[in-house]
């Protein structure tokens, strides 16, 4: 299956571009299910707001997959995690502003948390493989990943509607992805069947990634400080529009 689509499909630019658009999605659904509750639209527009919350989830699995690809590839994992964590930080107050109207909100936290976490899981586990062996590495192994997915329910990390959590989402994808990348066929399985226990719609994004590119080559994006930028800027969008008389 990588001989048939290398050097065709999906780059990463083009699935950062379509994280970037389900993540506009997601903003602008928190404005309109503003508009519904006041009264402006009606029931109409609550179900465009759902729709576009609900769609949006499908970002997860990409997301978890450019990180896992990012790990790999990467010259310092701490270097990543340290932009992660900034970008995180610089990221609450726009993420508080378009899921709650606030400029903080402490009964959640924005989703590149759950990204930093899914780093930190990844290099635990290969930690774990590099010093361990045979039934103490799958027993360490699967500590690490409950604990991660512990952290990322007690922190709140990128809960939707009090339904889904997208940070249990980003941790277990990336587990999959990366501990299960030479198995092509059982790891988009893994990855599909979690993302349709998880709502349906994240169970989208895999067969997204089912689309993409496989050769190394696809990895590069030399405009990653723009990304990074892109994405706070995406959630005080719809927030501004929605403040203006």
């Amino acid at each position: 299956m990588g001989a048939r689509r290398r050097g065709r499909g999906l780059s990463d630019l083009r699935l950062k571009i379509i994280v970037l658009i389900l993540t506009l999605l997601s903003a602008l659904s928190g404005v309109m299910a503003d508009d519904a509750v006041s009264g402006a639209g009606g029931m109409a527009v609550m179900t465009a707001a759902v729709a576009c919350e609900a769609v949006s989830w499908a970002a997860a699995p990409v997301c978890a997959w450019l990180l896992a690809e990012g790990h790999r590839h990467t010259r310092s994992d701490w270097r990543y995690a340290g932009r992660l964590l900034l970008l995180a930080v610089v990221s609450e107050a726009p993420y508080d502003l378009a899921t709650s109207g606030v400029a903080f909100d402490p009964d959640g936290q924005n989703p590149v948390f759950a990204l930093l976490l899914a780093l930190l899981t990844l290099m635990l586990l290969d930690r774990v493989r590099a010093t361990h062996a045979g039934v103490m590495r799958g027993l360490l192994s699967a500590v690490v990943v409950a604990a991660a997915v512990l952290w990322a329910l007690l922190l709140r990390l990128g809960v939707r509607q009090r339904l889904v959590s997208l940070g249990v989402l980003i941790v277990g994808m990336a587990v999959i992805f990366h501990l299960m990348r030479a198995a092509e066929n059982m790891m988009m399985f893994a990855a599909g069947l979690f993302g349709a226990v998880m709502f349906v719609t994240p169970a989208v994004g895999v067969a997204v990634l089912h689309y993409r590119r496989t050769d190394d080559a696809a990895g590069v994006v030399p405009h990653r400080p723009l990304f990074y930028a892109l994405y706070p800027i995406l959630l005080l969008v719809p927030y501004a529009i929605g403040a203006l008389p």
